[in-house]
């Protein structure tokens, strides 16, 4: 794989698909390709209005679309794997010689393009996900998705109000061994760590330490720094609207040109945090929406060096230790309990994956963060308490904050501080994140409204969607939170 993804690229559930069938799929495929591979938006405009149905508006999806221009173009047609009255599914390659499954969902009569899911080729294969809602106890449920799936292992916790969090997990911690995956083993949450960032940067803030509307020149005084990054808030950063560049994924070239032979944590974010800010910013201070693991790794070294400790110490002064998260852990080594092992499918097996190295450290605010199911619930609930007012690890106005932030459209979910807002379907409103380092996969949703808590994880990367924490949640919440 020409990228190591350590957290995760979201799946683009956007507004695309191709409207044609039969022979004409492939060719079809392929000038959408050649749109994209343009980099031209009045090419993708005119592709858009041509093939697209009216769903959504022709700019909305234009704008949604383009990004993919930037991310990956030019990209290439590898093979057609499917053609059906619903879907097409194609295998296509980036610029960096990246393979990925293409999945576009067809609507409407002429059939035209309602959605496309752009995710690891091991989706253009992957079973439709079954129908889970008759289920009786979380661990036959964990047990089902873990066997259906084919992940090693899989982990569910669930929180309701006036209730313990309940845990059920199944399967083993290494697909070639015999020990079976326990409840309070440690997982990989990927980019949930996110989310955990910007609630220490929130304590920080409580602490008279940081500002929301502190700039990138106020918090590294004598850092160089292209201009644009001068008067970009850490707000800003943490909705994702700085301008940042995106850092979806490094090849281990890249990584050691950026780390060199450092081994110091704090020195590897220094080194990194000057290459962020010597590029050039990929659009102005809040113009646009850019998922960014750079600027999130850009936080952790503001909080690092506004304390004077490395950030993987400050996650256990002000958050773990505050909500007795006693296993959980930032970075690769010394881990309070045993771990499951992650994997990665290789040619169809699912293979057991070493750790990053240095890419996980120079990114970990981003995305290296360890946890057991009862400490990723536990977290959750603390948000989720704060929301309704209470005061706790954060004052409840902070807690408020860090869940706020403006839709991109009207109609989207939002993106606040490490968190996204927005309706799962056939669910109630939630408030979570998901996240990946390519050999694992955790979901973590709660609902305000239903007091209600609920974390997956596997330890099997890939970004088939739903991926199975992802069908967890679900399952539980259209239970418990559903839709009204």
């Amino acid at each position: 794989m020409a990228f190591s993804i350590l957290s995760l690229r979201p799946i683009l559930v956007s507004a695309l698909t191709l409207f044609a069938l039969g022979s004409q799929s492939g060719s079809l495929v392929q000038r959408f390709v050649e749109a994209l591979n343009s980099g031209d938006k009045a090419i993708l405009e005119a592709f858009v209005r041509s093939e697209f149905n009216e769903s959504v508006p022709v700019q909305q999806r234009v704008d949604r679309i383009f990004p993919l221009t930037q991310q990956g173009a030019p990209f290439k047609l590898v093979k057609m794997v499917e053609e059906k009255a619903n879907a097409i599914r194609a295998l296509i390659e980036d610029k960096n010689k990246e393979r990925l499954g293409l999945t576009l969902e067809l609507a409407g009569s002429p059939p035209k393009i309602a959605r496309i899911l752009l995710a690891d080729p091991e989706s253009l294969n992957a079973a439709p996900p079954k129908d889970y809602s008759g289920w009786t106890d979380l661990s036959s449920l964990a047990a089902a998705i873990c066997k259906d799936t084919g992940v090693p292992a899989l982990g569910l916790a669930v929180w309701r109000a006036d209730r313990p969090i309940e845990i059920a997990v199944a399967g083993l911690r290494k697909a070639t061994g015999k020990e079976e995956v326990k409840t309070d083993d440690l997982w990989h949450i990927g980019s949930i760590t996110k989310s955990m960032t910007a609630t220490l940067i929130g304590k920080l803030i409580d602490l008279g330490k940081l500002r929301w509307d502190m700039t990138i020149e106020e918090a590294l005084p004598g850092v160089p720094m292209k201009e644009p990054y001068r008067k970009v808030t850490l707000e800003q950063i943490m909705h994702h609207r700085g301008g940042i560049p995106q850092d979806m994924g490094f090849t281990a070239v890249r990584v050691n040109e950026i780390c060199g032979n450092e081994t110091n944590p704090v020195k590897l974010r220094e080194r990194y945090t000057k290459n962020i800010l010597g590029r050039e910013p990929i659009a102005k201070p809040d113009e646009s929406f850019a998922y960014s693991n750079a600027g999130y790794s850009l936080l952790g070294h503001i909080a690092e060096r506004s304390m004077g400790q490395p950030y993987e110490q400050l996650m256990d002064i002000y958050v773990f230790k505050p909500l007795g998260m006693n296993r959980s852990k930032v970075g690769s080594s010394g881990f309070p309990g045993a771990r499951t092992t992650g994997h990665m499918k290789v040619n169809g097996k699912t293979v057991p994956m070493p750790s990053e190295g240095n890419l996980g450290t120079i990114v970990a605010p981003a995305g290296n963060t360890w946890c057991s199911m009862q400490d990723l619930a536990t977290y959750a609930k603390a948000h989720m308490d704060g929301l309704k007012g209470k005061n706790g690890l954060l004052k409840a106005a902070t807690f408020q904050r860090l869940h706020e932030g403006v839709p991109e459209r009207p109609g989207d979910s939002i993106y606040a501080c490490g968190w996204s807002v927005g309706a799962m379907q056939g669910t109630a409103l939630r408030h979570g994140h998901n996240g990946s380092n390519g050999r694992f996969f955790a979901e973590l949703a709660f609902f305000p409204s239903q007091g209600l808590v609920v974390a997956s994880m596997v330890n099997c990367g890939g970004e088939a969607f739903p991926s199975p924490p992802l069908q967890a949640v679900q399952a539980v919440a259209r239970r418990y939170a559903p839709e009204k």
